[in-house]
């Protein structure tokens, strides 16, 4: 015999006129997208030999067509054979609840608060910061200037202020989008900082030339609870049947001496 559980959800926003959702926080929007995510989760998580079943029998939300309610509330069943898949759909259903929702609060984050920069003069900051420490010709106590810099930029990025509602607005998005430039510049930074060697597109003014040890490894960054991990990967050397199709004296610009190829024989 299967168990069988009731999940009870309620999502709660911010009502408003069917004619102005911009400034409304749609409650139904947000229910509808945990139960799709739930139904996913249950055929992509959980083996079809130890079944789990989930089925939203009960949906409401609203009094009218014309006004977007408060809150929307849903009952669902939730089915399972083994105690061991009991114990999983719970934990997550829970956790994925709790990221949909905990993704809403993020995102919507910068209407709600009351003080904060705009997102124009940090993002501003972080170009300026790149393109002056971190640019064409870099330095080792530069990169360092700037990896301190954008720390500091970092948590100014965290609490910036969008004006106005969602509805076609550049500042929300580039308010969202700061997170993502905030990892990249770091990351950006961080390999400059490791990689001590001049090659192609990097130039460190302090490690003019290129290194054969450098040309094995690869730079892998990673993004952990929101910071940026550096960690060295070996690199695969190119098949010398690929490098044979190379012109020699362009291989030059990229390789050492000692990872050119041989020359070849000259013909008569």
């Amino acid at each position: 015999m299967a168990a069988a559980e009731v999940l009870e959800v309620i999502v709660r926003g911010h009502g408003g006129h069917a004619s102005q959702p911009h400034r409304a926080a749609d409650p139904i929007a947000g229910a509808c997208e945990i139960v799709t995510a739930l139904q996913t989760m249950v055929t992509r998580r959980f083996d079809v030999f130890d079944p789990v079943i989930i089925t939203v029998g009960s949906f409401h939300a609203g009094t009218t067509d014309n006004v977007i309610p408060d809150q929307a509330h849903f009952l669902a069943t939730v089915r399972s054979f083994s105690p061991g898949a009991r114990e999983r759909v719970r934990a997550a259903a829970v956790t994925l609840i709790g990221d949909i929702a905990a993704a809403h609060a993020e995102a919507m984050a910068p209407f709600e608060r009351t003080v904060g920069e705009n997102p124009y003069t940090v993002h501003a900051e972080v170009q300026q910061t790149m393109s002056r420490l971190v640019g064409i010709i870099r330095k080792e106590n530069e990169i360092k200037t700037a990896l301190a810099d954008l720390e500091k930029l970092r948590e100014r990025a965290a609490l910036v202020r969008a004006e106005g509602g969602p509805a076609y607005n550049p500042g929300w998005h580039l308010a969202l989008d700061l997170r993502n430039i905030m990892l990249i510049a770091e990351c950006v930074a961080q390999a400059a900082l490791e990689r001590q060697e001049s090659r192609g597109g990097h130039t460190r003014d302090d490690f003019p030339g290129m290194s054969p040890e450098w040309r094995k490894v690869n730079l892998i960054c990673s993004e952990l609870g929101g910071r940026v991990t550096l960690r060295r990967q070996p690199m695969e050397p190119m098949r010398e049947d690929l490098l044979a199709l190379f012109d020699r004296a362009e291989l030059k610009k990229y390789l050492t001496e000692e990872e050119l190829p041989p020359a070849p024989e000259e013909t008569n």
